[in-house]
């Protein structure tokens, strides 16, 4: 699923540099990475960090179209996408500090912006839960202790 999970994150990163940088440098962008040894390295390795680009890349993608024009499936999309990350990684979640600011500061914008994150919140949550219910089935906590 790596290398699937790589491929898509080329197309997420093509889509997120043409939103901010156009398209021409949007492909320097693609080839850089397509080409980078250790990005590939780790495309056919069975680590994590291809799920976390994936999710991380597609979620900044569907926040920068939020930021444009507010929608609640969009939020809940970008919710589900950032959700997995701590699902993936317990560390990354620190993204979503970030992300959460980015969301709040856009609030002064209209109330449209406060309700969609609301979705965003939701949507976060699915993955979350679902990983401490696993966590208290399989392990008998809901945190794995350290």
């Amino acid at each position: 699923i790596n290398p699937i999970l790589t491929s898509l994150s080329l197309i997420g990163l093509f889509l997120l540099c043409r939103l901010w940088i156009g398209s021409g440098w949007g492909l320097v962008a693609v080839m850089v990475m397509a080409f980078n040894s250790v990005a590939n390295a780790h495309a056919f390795w069975g680590g994590s960090h291809p799920a976390i680009s994936f999710f991380l890349i597609w979620g900044i993608y569907l926040l920068a179209r939020w930021s444009e024009k507010p929608s609640w499936p969009l939020a809940f999309l970008i919710g589900l996408c950032l959700g997995m990350i701590p699902t993936i990684r317990y560390a990354e979640t620190l993204f979503g500090i970030g992300i959460g600011l980015f969301m709040v500061l856009h609030w002064n914008l209209g109330t449209k912006y406060i309700r969609t994150s609301i979705a965003a919140l939701i949507g976060a949550l699915i993955p979350v839960l679902f990983m401490l219910i696993n966590n208290k089935i399989v392990l008998g906590t809901f945190m794995q202790k350290i």
